[in-house]
């Protein structure tokens, strides 16, 4: 699971992470495929399918804070991208 803001989804560094996990026949799951054909699929379900949680933490955002400490709660490891250790909150 990648979870970062929207609008970087479309940006170069994602375009090339979610490429590069694809061709390591690695699955990512993006926060808006939740939603597929109007049927919203349970993000706590989804998490616990997964073996890995990549949080985007270059900028503050309360969802990306939320579903990280979901991630933590339910003993998922996390990968933390963000531009200097100081971005980081103390809690992760």
């Amino acid at each position: 699971y990648i979870s970062t803001p929207l609008h970087n989804y479309k940006n170069n560094f994602f375009d090339l992470l979610i490429k590069d996990l694809h061709d390591a026949s690695i699955d990512t799951v993006l926060p808006f495929e939740l939603n597929v054909d109007g049927k919203y699929y349970d993000l706590e379900h989804i998490l616990k399918s997964c073996d890995h949680f990549i949080a985007d933490l270059t900028e503050i955002n309360c969802n990306v804070l939320y579903e990280t400490g979901l991630a933590q709660g339910l003993g998922i490891p996390i990968i933390l991208i963000a531009n200097s250790f100081q971005d980081i909150p103390s809690p992760l």
